[in-house]
C-alpha cells in the first residue's frame, strides 16, 4: 500500500475501533491484501460476457416497447381529454349565443300566450252570453251554437298549450 492510502485507512480505522484493536485490524486488512493477490479473480469468458450482453439489450428493448406504448396511450388520453373539453368550451359558446335567440322566441310565445288567453276569455263571455239567452235545452240553435263555443275553447286552450 502506499503511503497516503496507509494515512487514509488509520484515520479512518481510528473513528471506529479502539485503540487496542486498531493494530490487530491493520494486521488482518494487510493479511486480506496479500491474499487477493495470491489468488486473483478468475477471468471471465468472453462467451459469458457476450450473453450478458445481450440479456441486457433485449430486456432494454422490452422496456423501450413497454415505454413506447405507455407513452403513445398516454400522449392520446391527453389529446382526448382535451379534445373533449374544447368541444364542451364550444358548446358553451354557442349555448350562451343561442339564449338570445331562445330568449327572442319566448318573448313571441309570450305575446302569443297573451293573446291566445284574450280569446279564451272573450270565446268564455260569449259562452255564457248564451247560456244566458238560452230557452232550458229547446232552441236547436242555441245548443249548436254553445257546442261550437265549447269546440273553439277546447281548440283554443289545446293551441295554447301546445305553444
Amino acid at each position: 500500500m502506499t503511503e497516503k492510502k496507509k494515512e487514509n485507512i488509520d484515520n479512518l480505522l481510528s473513528r471506529f475501533y479502539r485503540a487496542d484493536e486498531l493494530e490487530q485490524i491493520k494486521i488482518d486488512l494487510t493479511e486480506a491484501d496479500r491474499l487477493f493477490e495470491k489468488y486473483p479473480a478468475p477471468q471471465v469468458s468472453q462467451e459469458v460476457i457476450d450473453e450478458i450482453k445481450s440479456k441486457i439489450s433485449r430486456r432494454q428493448r422490452r422496456i423501450a416497447y413497454s415505454s413506447v406504448l405507455v407513452k403513445t396511450a398516454a400522449v392520446a388520453a391527453i389529446v382526448i381529454i382535451g379534445a373533449v373539453l374544447l368541444i364542451q368550451n364550444i358548446e358553451q359558446r354557442s349555448v350562451s349565443r343561442t339564449q338570445n335567440g331562445y330568449e327572442a322566441a319566448l318573448a313571441k310565445v309570450d305575446n302569443n300566450i297573451a293573446s291566445l288567453e284574450k280569446e279564451i276569455a272573450l270565446l268564455r263571455d260569449e259562452l255564457i252570453a248564451i247560456r244566458l239567452n238560452e230557452d232550458n235545452g229547446t232552441n236547436g240553435r242555441l245548443a249548436e251554437a254553445i257546442n261550437n263555443v265549447d269546440a273553439e275553447i277546447i281548440e283554443t286552450e289545446s293551441l295554447f298549450w301546445k305553444g
